[in-house]
């Protein structure tokens, strides 16, 4: 379970999001909202990466308590990824699994099926923008997350990797148990788990289900 106590996030005395509780029970989430509402800030706050006021909790764990055993248990993955050009994909891969760990599902079927044995030996400054998404996603599930956040992980995909991105979520759901939250403002609800996610609308810095 995820949990917001008292959250709110500020950009230059600006409240961006302000959630004195809300939480999220193991599941997938579809989390919609318009471009600017805060759906990033609110994945990159639960994932540890940037200051907030209030806490929240990953499994009981408080992230202003516990920030690395928090960052262990969440996954993320950037909308728009950015990597140090002159290394390649299947370096930062090796890395990832050292540093990370190896994870209980296989990602050499998520690695097929995004196509990465055709560039993963190449720097990442030649990659596309597909090639990049693809990386990054490919790189959130590394380690032994209990919930992945997916921002924006349609973009850049093709109707195909977009299929295999949306089986592999709905695998590991099912199977192992990880929670998901998926920002995406394009519709995309056949893909995401059959329409069996949760909708969640971020509006005026409040969450409401939909």
């Amino acid at each position: 379970m995820i949990k917001l106590l008292n959250f709110r996030k500020k950009y230059h005395l600006v409240t961006v999001l302000d959630l004195a509780d809300w939480q999220f029970e193991k599941g997938i989430y579809h989390l919609k909202g318009a471009n600017g509402s805060g759906k990033s800030t609110l994945l990159q706050s639960i994932a540890a990466r940037l200051p907030f006021e209030g806490d929240i909790l990953i499994g009981g764990n408080r992230i202003k308590k516990s920030p690395k055993k928090c960052r262990a248990d969440v996954s993320y993955a950037a909308g728009e990824p950015l990597f140090p050009e002159f290394i390649s994909g299947e370096d930062l891969y090796d890395f990832f699994l050292k540093t990370k760990g190896s994870p209980a599902w296989s990602l050499e079927e998520l690695m097929e099926g995004f196509g990465t044995a055709g560039f993963l030996q190449a720097p990442t400054g030649t990659y596309s923008s597909g090639m990049l998404k693809k990386l990054e996603l490919l790189l959130a599930f590394t380690g032994h997350p209990k919930w992945i956040l997916l921002d924006e992980p349609f973009n850049g995909l093709d109707i195909a990797a977009g299929s295999v991105l949306t089986e592999y979520v709905n695998d590991l759901s099912s199977r192992y148990g990880v929670g998901f939250i998926i920002a995406s403002h394009q519709h995309h609800e056949a893909l995401l788990a059959g329409g069996s996610e949760k909708v969640v609308l971020l509006e005026n810095g409040k969450l409401k289900f939909v």
